[in-house]
């Protein structure tokens, strides 16, 4: 996982999700999962008034791009 500041907000780049490598192909749910899981400790990290937002979608090999920005 790599962060990044961007003119939009915080990138966020997670890299080969393991969820892909098990679920293969019908794993279309792994995204949304991830967007929530990342949601949830930033929520926890006291940035409830920022949103994780997919900026890309979860490729062929789990990997993602998410945008931490203000709701």
């Amino acid at each position: 996982m790599t962060l990044d500041q961007t003119p939009a907000g915080i990138g966020i780049e997670h890299r080969f999700s393991p969820l892909s490598a098990a679920f293969g192909e019908g794993a279309g749910w792994a995204a949304g999962f991830l967007q929530g899981a990342y949601q949830q400790w930033f929520d926890a990290a006291g940035a409830d008034g920022l949103r994780v937002q997919p900026a890309a979608p979860l490729d062929g090999l789990g990997s993602m791009r998410l945008r931490l920005a203000s709701a």
